[in-house]
């Protein structure tokens, strides 16, 4: 079993990143022409747009940004999606012995990820064990046009097809 090292600066700072977007509801959009996504996007945050690969292939419905921290973020017409290298906590676990230690780190982990979160983004989280089955905990605030979620994915117990623990952080558009 791999356990990642506890380094939650990097989602600090993606918390930040999300932070200082106050109004979501200018970012969504319908689905649409890519291009007006990345414009509209880079114009509302100031992120800036990763370049595109060989070409815009026309199935394309997200785009890429790097933002003043170094998050980089993927942008939906709906939602946004932050990739954060650390979001696996826990990989390649073998026996349910295994499991166990993972969870014993990746829940105190996800408490202190938790709490700082409510500090970053100036509340408290609603807080809820969704009915997914590979999905352990949610963390929800509202904000203008959106609803940033942090989540804890694992299985609820030891299940060989799904050997990990991960966290992911994304936004959903909301008509609060």
């Amino acid at each position: 079993m791999e356990i990642s090292p506890e380094d939650l600066s990097r989602w600090h700072s993606a918390l930040a990143d999300l932070a200082d977007v106050r109004d979501w509801s200018r970012l969504w959009g319908p689905d649409g022409d890519v291009l007006v996504l990345r414009d509209r996007v880079a114009a509302a945050t100031g992120w800036l747009p990763m370049p595109p690969g060989p070409s815009i292939d026309d199935r394309q419905r997200s785009w890429g940004f790097d933002t003043p921290r170094s998050t980089v973020i993927d942008v939906h017409p709906q939602n946004a999606l932050v990739r954060l290298k650390q979001a696996l906590v826990a990989r390649d676990v073998s026996d349910e012995q295994e499991f166990a230690e993972a969870v014993a780190v990746a829940l105190p982990r996800w408490s202190r990820l938790v709490a700082a979160a409510a500090v970053v983004l100036g509340q408290e989280p609603f807080l809820s064990e969704p009915a997914l089955e590979d999905t352990r905990r949610l963390a929800v605030w509202q904000r203008p046009g959106a609803e940033i979620r942090l989540a804890c994915k694992a299985p609820e117990w030891y299940d060989e097809e799904l050997p990990g623990i991960t966290f992911a952080l994304s936004v959903h558009a909301s008509a609060r």
